[in-house]
């Protein structure tokens, strides 16, 4: 890394911490910075030359030796750069993550990356220099890689359910739409939000469901995770919705709220006119679930009955819908495994009940 870099980011460090002087973590980050650059000047000063022979040269002599002459590197000190870059992430989350101590986490973290990868290739290159034959091992490494999704999570270690759409919990009672986009205006643009109510009193639970428009925008906002909005710390996780089964049903994707897969529906009883939902959300009710199946392309709705507890008379997250004809059956059971209010809906036949005599 070069001297005049290390001198950005230690000005950059330094205009951050003189906007909040009373924060001793951008202290921190704009000592370590300033040290770094210092360490750099001093090692990239060299004594005075000797006094140099008076000799005309040509224009082309004088190319060739500004091209031979070799550049000094500077060592930068690492240890130094990572102890700004933890310090500054401190001081980022203490102040909100304002746009200044933002700046001065972005700077420190570059300044880190790239005293890394100069002492990463230093050795290489010795080595190199010393076996002419391993120029080109050096060369092929530092090719750089397809830069696809599957090369992105496998270098930040990122989460393999990671994906664009995330639950966010212990959210205050006054978010909305417009708060939650701010929140995360600097990760992407979000399409979609869903906010969780009480099925009964239509009370807002206090998270939610929001849809960026692509994965790197959802792992960007998973960065998140613990910073305060509106007074409380949100809790995120990543909410990959439910496949739809493979041909054969039975095993099918994992995904969706619990992992569970898609079943195998059962065989269709002659006639059948109801179905059984399961995995349902218990912010569900008539409307919702007429709404759905209207989706699904199917006719009216004839009936719902959800199942509750026989002593606490507690919704079970499960139920029967039945439709007037049977070709509405059919329709419905194709949304079998897709998302209904954040869960994976589980749908198969119902057997008619035995008669008793």
């Amino acid at each position: 890394m070069s001297v005049a870099e290390l001198e950005k980011t230690f000005k950059t460090t330094r205009k951050a911490w003189k906007a909040d002087k009373e924060n001793k973590a951008l202290k921190k980050v704009f000592k370590a910075a300033k040290k770094a650059f210092n360490d750099a000047k001093e090692a990239g000063e060299t004594p005075a030359a000797a006094e140099p022979v008076k000799e005309k040269k040509s224009k082309k002599r004088k190319a060739e030796a500004a091209v031979e002459e070799p550049v000094k590197k500077v060592k930068v000190d690492v240890e130094a750069l990572e102890k700004a870059v933890k310090a500054a992430k401190k001081a980022n989350k203490a102040a909100g993550k304002t746009p200044e101590t933002k700046k001065a986490l972005k700077a420190a973290k570059k300044a880190l990356a790239d005293a890394q990868a100069t002492d990463a290739t230093e050795e290489p290159a010795a080595e190199a220099a010393a076996e002419p034959e391993a120029v080109a091992e050096v060369e092929a490494e530092a090719e750089p890689e397809e830069d696809s999704l599957a090369s992105l999570k496998a270098k930040k270690h990122v989460d393999p359910n990671a994906c664009e759409r995330l639950f966010c919990g212990n959210l205050s009672w006054d978010i909305d739409d417009d708060a939650i986009k701010e929140f995360f205006k600097d990760c992407g643009t979000i399409n979609d939000v869903y906010w969780l109510e009480d099925r009964d009193t239509g009370k807002f639970k206090g998270c939610g469901f929001i849809t960026f428009d692509s994965v790197d925008m959802g792992i960007a906002a998973m960065e998140l995770n613990g910073t305060e909005c509106i007074g409380r710390e949100i809790k995120l996780d990543y909410s990959p919705r439910q496949q739809k089964a493979s041909g054969k049903g039975g095993k099918g994707s994992k995904g969706g709220k619990g992992g569970k897969g898609v079943r195998e529906l059962s065989e269709k009883p002659e006639g059948c006119t109801t179905v059984f939902c399961g995995n349902l959300s218990f912010d569900i009710d008539d409307d919702k679930m007429g709404e759905f199946a209207k989706n699904a392309g199917c006719g009216e709705v004839k009936a719902i009955r959800w199942l509750t507890d026989r002593d606490s008379g507690d919704f079970k997250g499960c139920g029967f819908v039945e439709f007037w004809d049977t070709d509405s059956v059919d329709a419905f059971v194709k949304k079998n495994g897709e998302d209904l209010l954040g869960r994976s809906i589980r749908v198969d036949y119902s057997k008619p009940r035995e008669k008793k005599w």
